[in-house]
């Protein structure tokens, strides 16, 4: 049995939301599909992106810039899905699950 990488493990975890908010994102209201629901999709693969970068990257500095970069998003994230629950897009309960 080969050996899990430990160190990705903020990958997974990006993926896993990933897969999560696809499922969630197809039940917003069709006005909102190419407006929220394209927001919440490029932080998400923005995110993944900027975590390879980080795991790729030698210089600590830039290591740095990536996981800042990440952070920000992050943030930026939890800010729309703030907005999709006050809106009535998602329930209390997934909600609490994406956080």
């Amino acid at each position: 049995m080969p050996k899990k990488d430990n160190r990705l493990i903020t990958y997974e975890k990006i993926t896993m939301l990933i897969y999560y908010s696809k499922n969630l994102l197809n039940k917003y209201p069709k006005c909102e599909k190419f407006d929220l629901c394209t927001d919440i999709k490029q932080i998400l693969y923005r995110s993944l992106r900027n975590v390879v970068f980080a795991w790729k990257e030698y210089s600590n500095e830039n290591k740095l810039k990536y996981l800042r970069e990440i952070d920000v998003d992050l943030v930026v994230l939890k800010s729309l899905v703030k907005i999709s629950y006050n809106f009535q897009y998602i329930t209390r309960k997934k909600l609490y699950d994406l956080e």
